[in-house]
């Protein structure tokens, strides 16, 4: 295969950290294949490929990535018989290539005992963690009604974002704040740019505050859209007189929009 400078620049380059930038298509993974190939059967500098780690980010890509270097491996050994090369392919199936959180998983279960952990520990399934998020703030939610002065915070917001059937929608929104915090670099700092938004003084106007403007837009977009729904309704009605009486309560409605 013919290799550009830039790629052969990555399969070559030893004895330094390399970060590498590639679009989707212009053979990532080809090139990471040959690098560990040459690594492996590098003459004066061999490597063993238990010794590399390769984390993907699916399992599929994972898989092929183990398969590619089979390849390069079984042709390598048709032309060479090299007995090295028949040891790491007797090693290939306990080669670290997998996702990040499969060698995790690994580390946990192999040094289980160093953090008083039981090794027959299961993951869980999405379903089973929103059960058991539910029931933390169930807990948390619990713990500042018993307590009068977190109460007094917390009352507030169930007025504000509860219902009359309960606060399921506030942890709900709580829930989502999380999820989306999680999402990002610094999650502790974004909570806390976040609250700063809200704090005023005697002199803010609601147009003042960073938060308005994406309000306005989401209810521009919304009224907008009931606008067009009026205008194909018109439509319609126009197209019989027994109807004119509704026109024009159609009509006066569609203005005030």
């Amino acid at each position: 295969m013919a290799w550009t400078n830039e790629q052969q620049a990555a399969i070559d380059s030893r004895k330094q950290t390399l970060l590498l930038s590639a679009a989707a298509g212009s053979g990532k993974t080809a090139v990471l294949v040959e690098r560990m190939i040459r690594r492996l059967l590098d003459k004066t500098y061999p490597i063993d490929i238990t010794e590399l780690l390769v984390v993907t980010f699916t399992n599929a890509a994972a898989a092929e990535m183990r398969d590619r270097v089979g390849q390069a491996l079984m042709k390598a050994l048709s032309e060479t018989k090299d007995p090295r090369i028949e040891r790491q392919l007797a090693l290939l199936p306990s080669a670290h290539i997998s996702t990040l959180h499969s060698f995790c998983q690994y580390v946990i279960r192999k040094y289980f005992y160093t953090i008083d952990l039981d090794p027959t520990f299961s993951i869980a399934g999405q379903e089973e963690l929103n059960l058991l998020r539910r029931q933390v703030l169930s807990d948390v939610f619990l713990s500042y009604y018993e307590d009068e002065d977190r109460a007094a915070i917390l009352y507030p917001l169930a007025d504000m974002f509860g219902s009359d059937r309960g606060d399921d929608v506030l942890m709900d929104t709580v829930s989502r704040m999380y999820t989306y915090a999680r999402s990002l670099a610094w999650p502790e700092h974004w909570l806390k740019a976040s609250a700063l938004a809200y704090e005023t003084g005697p002199d803010t106007s609601i147009d003042d505050l960073p938060w308005v403007q994406p309000v306005k837009d989401f209810v521009q977009r919304v009224l907008k859209k009931d606008i067009s729904f009026y205008e194909r309704a018109l439509y319609h009605l126009g197209q019989r007189d027994a109807f004119s009486a509704a026109y024009d309560q159609f009509s006066a409605e569609q203005e005030a929009l």
